[in-house]
Protein backbone atom coordinates (compact mmCIF):
# COMPACT_ATOMS: atom_id res chain seq x y z
CA UNK A 1 0.00 0.00 0.00
CA UNK A 2 1.40 3.35 -0.92
CA UNK A 3 0.78 6.42 1.17
CA UNK A 4 1.56 9.98 0.33
CA UNK A 5 1.33 13.44 1.76
CA UNK A 6 0.43 16.41 -0.35
CA UNK A 7 1.85 19.53 1.27
CA UNK A 8 -0.13 22.49 0.09
CA UNK A 9 1.58 25.19 2.11
CA UNK A 10 3.11 26.98 -0.87
CA UNK A 11 0.18 26.56 -3.26
CA UNK A 12 -2.58 26.69 -0.68
CA UNK A 13 -6.12 26.15 -1.81
CA UNK A 14 -7.91 29.28 -0.63
CA UNK A 15 -11.60 29.88 -1.07
CA UNK A 16 -13.57 32.94 -0.05
CA UNK A 17 -17.03 31.96 1.06
CA UNK A 18 -20.05 34.17 1.78
CA UNK A 19 -17.68 37.19 1.87
CA UNK A 20 -17.01 36.48 5.54
CA UNK A 21 -14.50 33.65 5.73
CA UNK A 22 -11.47 32.10 4.08
CA UNK A 23 -10.64 28.38 4.11
CA UNK A 24 -7.05 27.33 3.39
CA UNK A 25 -6.05 23.67 3.12
CA UNK A 26 -2.60 23.31 4.73
CA UNK A 27 -1.99 19.63 3.97
CA UNK A 28 -3.80 16.48 2.90
CA UNK A 29 -2.69 12.96 3.82
CA UNK A 30 -3.95 9.79 2.18
CA UNK A 31 -4.55 7.02 4.71
CA UNK A 32 -5.07 4.27 2.16
CA UNK A 33 -7.91 2.74 0.12
CA UNK A 34 -11.34 1.92 1.42
CA UNK A 35 -11.62 -1.47 3.05
CA UNK A 36 -14.48 -3.88 2.30
CA UNK A 37 -16.63 -3.73 5.39
CA UNK A 38 -20.23 -3.71 6.48
CA UNK A 39 -19.98 -2.42 10.04
CA UNK A 40 -16.79 -0.38 10.03
CA UNK A 41 -16.90 3.31 10.91
CA UNK A 42 -14.01 5.66 10.09
CA UNK A 43 -13.11 8.04 12.91
CA UNK A 44 -10.20 10.41 13.56
CA UNK A 45 -9.15 11.90 16.91
CA UNK A 46 -7.28 15.21 16.69
CA UNK A 47 -4.78 16.05 19.45
CA UNK A 48 -3.93 19.51 20.71
CA UNK A 49 -0.46 19.40 19.16
CA UNK A 50 -1.93 18.71 15.72
CA UNK A 51 -1.18 15.00 15.55
CA UNK A 52 -4.09 12.64 14.93
CA UNK A 53 -5.20 9.01 15.28
CA UNK A 54 -7.44 7.16 12.84
CA UNK A 55 -9.49 3.99 13.45
CA UNK A 56 -11.71 2.06 11.05
CA UNK A 57 -13.86 0.23 13.60
CA UNK A 58 -12.42 -3.10 12.52
CA UNK A 59 -8.92 -3.32 13.99
CA UNK A 60 -6.75 -0.79 12.16
CA UNK A 61 -5.14 2.24 13.81
CA UNK A 62 -3.07 4.89 12.03
CA UNK A 63 -1.21 7.84 13.54
CA UNK A 64 -0.40 11.07 11.71
CA UNK A 65 2.01 13.84 12.74
CA UNK A 66 1.09 17.53 12.95
CA UNK A 67 2.66 18.03 9.50
CA UNK A 68 0.64 15.22 7.88
CA UNK A 69 3.28 12.49 7.94
CA UNK A 70 2.04 8.94 8.50
CA UNK A 71 3.84 7.69 11.62
CA UNK A 72 2.16 4.37 12.36
CA UNK A 73 -0.26 2.00 10.66
CA UNK A 74 -1.17 -1.33 12.21
CA UNK A 75 -3.63 -3.44 14.17
CA UNK A 76 -3.74 -3.16 17.95
CA UNK A 77 -7.00 -4.75 19.08
CA UNK A 78 -9.48 -1.88 18.83
CA UNK A 79 -12.10 -3.69 16.77
CA UNK A 80 -15.63 -2.30 17.20
CA UNK A 81 -14.22 0.80 18.85
CA UNK A 82 -15.58 4.08 17.48
CA UNK A 83 -15.30 6.43 20.47
CA UNK A 84 -11.76 7.82 20.42
CA UNK A 85 -10.09 11.04 21.48
CA UNK A 86 -6.75 12.44 22.70
CA UNK A 87 -5.66 13.21 26.23
CA UNK A 88 -3.66 16.37 27.06
CA UNK A 89 -0.38 14.48 26.51
CA UNK A 90 -1.32 13.54 22.95
CA UNK A 91 -2.07 9.91 23.77
CA UNK A 92 -4.93 8.05 22.12
CA UNK A 93 -7.84 7.21 24.41
CA UNK A 94 -10.53 4.75 23.36
CA UNK A 95 -13.66 3.30 24.89
CA UNK A 96 -15.98 0.50 23.81
CA UNK A 97 -18.50 -1.64 25.65
CA UNK A 98 -15.77 -3.55 27.47
CA UNK A 99 -12.69 -1.42 28.07
CA UNK A 100 -11.38 2.12 28.41
CA UNK A 101 -7.76 2.22 27.25
CA UNK A 102 -4.89 4.66 26.68
CA UNK A 103 -2.23 4.27 23.98
CA UNK A 104 0.92 6.13 23.00
CA UNK A 105 3.43 6.24 20.19
CA UNK A 106 6.88 5.18 21.35
CA UNK A 107 10.44 5.08 20.06
CA UNK A 108 12.54 7.90 18.65
CA UNK A 109 10.64 7.69 15.37
CA UNK A 110 7.27 7.23 17.12
CA UNK A 111 6.64 4.34 14.77
CA UNK A 112 5.07 1.87 17.19
CA UNK A 113 2.01 2.00 19.42
CA UNK A 114 1.84 0.65 22.96
CA UNK A 115 -0.99 0.30 25.45
CA UNK A 116 -0.44 2.33 28.63
CA UNK A 117 -3.59 1.55 30.61
CA UNK A 118 -6.74 -0.50 30.34
CA UNK A 119 -9.69 -0.69 32.72
CA UNK A 120 -12.89 -2.69 32.44
CA UNK A 121 -16.13 -0.75 31.93
CA UNK A 122 -18.36 -3.78 31.33
CA UNK A 123 -20.42 -3.01 34.41
CA UNK A 124 -21.49 0.31 32.88
CA UNK A 125 -23.17 -1.54 29.97
CA UNK A 126 -22.24 1.34 27.67
CA UNK A 127 -22.67 1.59 23.91
CA UNK A 128 -20.37 4.59 23.39
CA UNK A 129 -20.13 6.51 20.12
CA UNK A 130 -18.02 9.52 21.15
CA UNK A 131 -15.65 10.49 23.95
CA UNK A 132 -13.78 13.66 24.88
CA UNK A 133 -11.11 14.21 27.56
CA UNK A 134 -11.36 17.42 29.61
CA UNK A 135 -10.00 18.71 32.94
CA UNK A 136 -13.50 18.02 34.34
CA UNK A 137 -13.36 14.36 33.34
CA UNK A 138 -14.27 12.19 30.38
CA UNK A 139 -17.52 13.02 28.61
CA UNK A 140 -19.15 10.20 26.65
CA UNK A 141 -22.07 10.05 24.24
CA UNK A 142 -23.81 6.69 24.14
CA UNK A 143 -26.81 4.70 25.17
CA UNK A 144 -26.58 2.05 27.85
CA UNK A 145 -27.84 -1.45 27.17
CA UNK A 146 -30.48 -1.01 29.86
CA UNK A 147 -31.96 1.79 27.74
CA UNK A 148 -32.29 -0.33 24.60
CA UNK A 149 -35.99 -0.93 25.13
CA UNK A 150 -36.77 2.48 26.63
CA UNK A 151 -36.96 6.07 25.46
CA UNK A 152 -34.74 7.34 28.28
CA UNK A 153 -32.71 10.41 27.38
CA UNK A 154 -29.68 9.47 29.51
CA UNK A 155 -27.28 9.78 26.60
CA UNK A 156 -24.54 12.15 27.82
CA UNK A 157 -22.32 10.82 30.61
CA UNK A 158 -19.33 11.92 32.68
CA UNK A 159 -16.69 9.51 33.98
CA UNK A 160 -13.33 9.76 35.71
CA UNK A 161 -10.27 7.97 34.34
CA UNK A 162 -10.63 5.08 36.81
CA UNK A 163 -14.17 4.27 35.70
CA UNK A 164 -15.33 4.17 39.30
CA UNK A 165 -17.15 7.50 39.18
CA UNK A 166 -19.77 7.55 36.45
CA UNK A 167 -22.88 9.70 36.15
CA UNK A 168 -25.42 10.46 33.44
CA UNK A 169 -26.13 14.13 32.76
CA UNK A 170 -29.56 15.66 32.53
CA UNK A 171 -30.20 17.11 29.07
CA UNK A 172 -33.59 18.54 29.93
CA UNK A 173 -36.78 18.55 27.90
CA UNK A 174 -36.50 17.17 24.38
CA UNK A 175 -37.84 19.25 21.48
CA UNK A 176 -41.62 19.22 21.42
CA UNK A 177 -41.79 18.46 17.68
CA UNK A 178 -40.02 15.12 18.20
CA UNK A 179 -41.35 11.97 19.74
CA UNK A 180 -39.43 10.55 22.69
CA UNK A 181 -37.84 7.89 20.45
CA UNK A 182 -36.81 10.49 17.86
CA UNK A 183 -35.37 12.77 20.54
CA UNK A 184 -33.34 9.92 22.02
CA UNK A 185 -31.96 9.03 18.59
CA UNK A 186 -31.10 12.67 17.93
CA UNK A 187 -29.20 12.83 21.22
CA UNK A 188 -27.35 9.58 20.51
CA UNK A 189 -26.21 10.90 17.13
CA UNK A 190 -25.35 14.30 18.60
CA UNK A 191 -21.99 16.02 18.98
CA UNK A 192 -20.08 17.89 21.66
CA UNK A 193 -17.02 20.08 22.14
CA UNK A 194 -15.06 21.43 25.09
CA UNK A 195 -14.06 25.08 25.41
CA UNK A 196 -10.76 25.04 27.38
CA UNK A 197 -10.80 28.82 27.81
CA UNK A 198 -14.17 29.05 29.56
CA UNK A 199 -14.30 25.47 30.86
CA UNK A 200 -17.65 24.74 29.25
CA UNK A 201 -19.07 21.84 27.25
CA UNK A 202 -21.41 22.45 24.30
CA UNK A 203 -23.71 19.61 23.24
CA UNK A 204 -25.61 19.64 19.93
CA UNK A 205 -28.52 17.44 18.93
CA UNK A 206 -28.22 15.78 15.53
CA UNK A 207 -31.59 17.24 14.54
CA UNK A 208 -32.93 19.87 15.14
CA UNK A 209 -30.01 22.35 15.24
CA UNK A 210 -30.25 22.84 18.99
CA UNK A 211 -27.40 23.26 21.47
CA UNK A 212 -27.02 23.24 25.24
CA UNK A 213 -24.09 24.61 27.25
CA UNK A 214 -22.78 23.05 30.48
CA UNK A 215 -20.27 24.30 33.04
CA UNK A 216 -17.37 22.33 34.51
CA UNK A 217 -19.73 20.86 37.14
CA UNK A 218 -22.03 19.46 34.42
CA UNK A 219 -24.72 22.01 35.19
CA UNK A 220 -26.63 23.41 32.24
CA UNK A 221 -25.88 27.13 31.97
CA UNK A 222 -28.02 28.03 28.97
CA UNK A 223 -31.49 27.22 27.75
CA UNK A 224 -31.65 25.05 24.61
CA UNK A 225 -30.72 27.28 21.68
CA UNK A 226 -31.62 27.06 18.00
CA UNK A 227 -29.05 29.34 16.41
CA UNK A 228 -29.80 28.54 12.76
CA UNK A 229 -33.00 28.11 10.75
CA UNK A 230 -35.22 25.09 11.06
CA UNK A 231 -33.94 21.73 9.92
CA UNK A 232 -36.23 19.45 8.00
CA UNK A 233 -37.56 17.25 10.81
CA UNK A 234 -36.08 13.92 11.76
CA UNK A 235 -38.39 10.96 11.32
CA UNK A 236 -37.95 7.26 12.13
CA UNK A 237 -39.09 4.89 9.40
CA UNK A 238 -41.12 1.75 9.98
CA UNK A 239 -37.94 -0.30 10.00
CA UNK A 240 -36.68 1.73 12.94
CA UNK A 241 -33.98 3.41 10.86
CA UNK A 242 -33.72 7.20 10.90
CA UNK A 243 -34.89 9.04 7.78
CA UNK A 244 -32.07 11.62 7.90
CA UNK A 245 -32.63 14.83 6.03
CA UNK A 246 -30.81 17.68 7.75
CA UNK A 247 -28.40 16.88 10.57
CA UNK A 248 -25.39 17.94 12.59
CA UNK A 249 -22.29 15.98 11.53
CA UNK A 250 -19.89 17.03 14.28
CA UNK A 251 -18.54 20.01 16.16
CA UNK A 252 -15.29 21.22 17.69
CA UNK A 253 -13.82 24.21 19.51
CA UNK A 254 -11.27 26.26 17.62
CA UNK A 255 -9.17 28.87 19.42
CA UNK A 256 -9.96 32.36 18.18
CA UNK A 257 -13.16 31.25 16.48
CA UNK A 258 -15.37 29.53 19.03
CA UNK A 259 -17.50 26.46 18.46
CA UNK A 260 -17.49 25.22 14.86
CA UNK A 261 -20.39 22.99 13.80
CA UNK A 262 -20.68 21.09 10.52
CA UNK A 263 -24.15 20.34 9.23
CA UNK A 264 -25.67 18.66 6.18
CA UNK A 265 -28.75 20.51 4.99
CA UNK A 266 -31.24 19.98 2.18
CA UNK A 267 -31.37 22.80 -0.33
CA UNK A 268 -34.92 24.02 -0.90
CA UNK A 269 -37.28 22.06 -3.09
CA UNK A 270 -34.42 20.51 -5.11
CA UNK A 271 -33.59 18.21 -2.22
CA UNK A 272 -29.85 18.52 -2.93
CA UNK A 273 -27.71 18.21 0.17
CA UNK A 274 -25.17 20.88 1.04
CA UNK A 275 -22.57 21.03 3.80
CA UNK A 276 -22.12 24.10 6.00
CA UNK A 277 -19.80 25.23 8.77
CA UNK A 278 -21.44 27.38 11.42
CA UNK A 279 -19.20 29.34 13.78
CA UNK A 280 -20.79 30.10 17.15
CA UNK A 281 -19.80 32.45 19.94
CA UNK A 282 -18.53 30.35 22.89
CA UNK A 283 -20.26 32.61 25.41
CA UNK A 284 -23.71 32.98 23.87
CA UNK A 285 -23.84 30.36 21.06
CA UNK A 286 -24.84 33.15 18.69
CA UNK A 287 -23.93 32.69 15.03
CA UNK A 288 -20.72 34.45 13.95
CA UNK A 289 -20.59 33.01 10.43
CA UNK A 290 -22.31 30.51 8.14
CA UNK A 291 -19.96 29.03 5.54
CA UNK A 292 -21.06 26.76 2.66
CA UNK A 293 -18.36 24.22 1.86
CA UNK A 294 -19.44 23.82 -1.76
CA UNK A 295 -16.78 25.44 -3.95
CA UNK A 296 -14.42 25.99 -1.02
CA UNK A 297 -11.98 23.22 -1.94
CA UNK A 298 -12.72 21.51 1.38
CA UNK A 299 -14.61 18.22 1.50
CA UNK A 300 -15.33 15.52 4.03
CA UNK A 301 -16.53 15.47 7.60
CA UNK A 302 -15.21 17.59 10.47
CA UNK A 303 -13.19 15.52 12.96
CA UNK A 304 -11.74 18.05 15.41
CA UNK A 305 -9.22 20.85 15.77
CA UNK A 306 -5.67 21.42 16.98
CA UNK A 307 -4.60 23.84 19.68
CA UNK A 308 -3.48 26.39 17.07
CA UNK A 309 -6.93 26.39 15.47
CA UNK A 310 -6.56 24.09 12.45
CA UNK A 311 -9.73 22.17 11.55
CA UNK A 312 -9.36 18.54 10.45
CA UNK A 313 -11.62 16.94 7.84
CA UNK A 314 -11.79 13.27 6.90
CA UNK A 315 -13.05 12.32 3.44
CA UNK A 316 -13.84 8.87 2.09
CA UNK A 317 -14.33 8.11 -1.60
CA UNK A 318 -13.70 5.08 -3.84
CA UNK A 319 -11.30 6.95 -6.13
CA UNK A 320 -9.23 8.82 -3.54
CA UNK A 321 -9.56 6.43 -0.62
CA UNK A 322 -9.42 7.77 2.94
CA UNK A 323 -7.94 11.24 3.29
CA UNK A 324 -7.29 13.57 6.22
CA UNK A 325 -6.88 17.31 5.67
CA UNK A 326 -5.83 20.16 7.97
CA UNK A 327 -7.62 23.41 7.14
CA UNK A 328 -7.20 26.98 8.37
CA UNK A 329 -10.46 28.95 8.79
CA UNK A 330 -10.20 32.73 9.09
CA UNK A 331 -13.22 34.99 9.54
CA UNK A 332 -12.69 38.11 7.47
CA UNK A 333 -15.33 40.28 9.05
Amino acid sequence: MRYFVELLVVAAVMAEVNAAAELTTIWTTRLGPLQPQTEGVYRTAVCGDGSAYFVDGLNRVAAVSASGQLLYDGEVGLAKTFAISCDPSGHLIAINGEFFSTWRLKGSSRSSLEKLTEISVKSLALMPSKIIDTPSGLYIIGKTRSQQQTTSAKILHRMDRTGRHFASMELGQHPTDLSAAEATLSMRRGAFAWDPDLGTLAFALANPFELRLFDANSQQVSAPTRPVGTFAPLRIEGSGAPAWTDRIVDMTYSSGLGFVVQSIEREGSSGKKRSFLTVLSPQTLEVRSRIPLKGSGVSGFLQGSSRDGLLYFQSVAPDTGIQLSAVRLVLTK
